[in-house]
């Protein structure tokens, strides 16, 4: 019995501390949430009860002052940083082509040459076709087609310049991201130099021959990829700092027209009749050519002429005779 009631007595000691310590621990929150409610009141007291928190103005984008200009400029600058960080990191092979036409051939090849030089490029390769002459007036048809290589900063102001050598009839822009291959690679390769490390110390500790030939041989075919794969970096490296842009240019008689966007019926008629009578005057040129051409030999065209008449008339008098002669012998 007396055991029963000290475990009794117990209990009931537990649950009445507990009650006491729930209620104290109640009215220690009660004196904080009043407290930080008269904390708030003093606020809005001291600035009115809808006017704003200044860290909510920050967030916004204002001050108290309600100017905005300074937070939106350090946003801005803050964006145009990291875009420009992000792409600084990236590696990218830039290649372009343009073609062009002109009037003036030469002169066209000595602004390319001109704005090259300007760029800081070098021509990799470029060839030229065309007819040769002596003539400065005479329409020569040549081409000519460059591989240019620019640093990857004047890429586009050496695009945006092409204007001045002629007439751009095409542009095309390419950009290929070969960031992930070139670190992958880069990161082979320094697991590759640390497995030469490797067994270069290997080689040095072992002494039998067997050993030293297959870690030699392993040793090669390390050194093998490590050249290999730093080639590839090389290459890629050489490809993004200097951007590749190929160029034709076309000497043509007449410049190509801009055609517009929007074309009335009237235009379209008068496009159709004026092309219809450069093909008329094209096609007199071409039959005036041929008669030039076949007058050397006009004289032996005459004279087969007439020889083919002459033995025409001959047989058609031979059988008109053979007709009338079998009509005389019946008689």
């Amino acid at each position: 019995m007396k055991s029963t009631k000290r475990k009794v007595l117990a209990i009931c000691s537990v649950i009445l501390s507990a009650s006491i310590i729930l209620c104290s621990c109640g009215a220690s929150k009660k004196e904080s949430s009043t407290g930080n409610s008269s904390k708030l009141n003093t606020v809005s007291e001291g600035k009115g009860i809808n006017a704003p928190s200044e860290a909510k103005l920050a967030e916004s984008g204002q001050s108290a002052n309600g100017n905005t200009a300074e937070v939106k400029k350090d946003s801005t600058t803050k964006y145009e940083n990291v875009q420009t960080t992000a792409l600084q990191d990236r590696k990218i092979v830039k290649t372009g082509s343009i073609t062009i036409e002109s009037t003036t051939f030469d002169k066209a090849v000595a602004t390319l040459t001109e704005n090259l030089k300007k760029a800081g490029g070098y021509i990799e390769n470029s060839s030229t076709s065309g007819n040769a002459s002596n003539d400065k007036d005479s329409f020569k048809n040549r081409s000519a087609k460059f591989v240019l290589r620019i640093p990857k900063q004047n890429y586009e102001p050496f695009i945006s310049d092409a204007g001045n050598i002629g007439n751009i009839t095409h542009t095309s822009n390419t950009g290929e991201d070969v960031t992930s291959q070139y670190f992958d690679t880069e990161a082979h390769v320094k697991a590759l130099q640390v497995k030469e490390e490797r067994l270069l110390e290997l080689l040095k500790k072992t002494g039998e021959l067997k050993d030293i030939l297959t870690l030699e041989t392993e040793l090669n075919n390390t050194r093998y990829q490590i050249e290999s794969l730093t080639g590839n970096l090389k290459k890629w490296d050489s490809m993004v700092q200097y951007s590749t842009i190929t160029v034709d240019i076309q000497e043509v008689e007449k410049i190509t027209p801009v055609k517009e966007s929007t074309t009335t019926l009237w235009d379209k008629v008068k496009n159709v009749f004026n092309d219809s009578l450069t093909v008329l005057v094209d096609i007199l040129k071409g039959i005036l050519i041929v008669l030039v051409a076949l007058l050397p030999f006009l004289p032996i065209i005459i004279a087969l002429f007439f020889l083919i008449k002459y033995l025409i008339k001959r047989n058609n008098l031979k059988n008109n005779s053979s007709k009338e002669n079998p009509t005389n012998n019946n008689l």
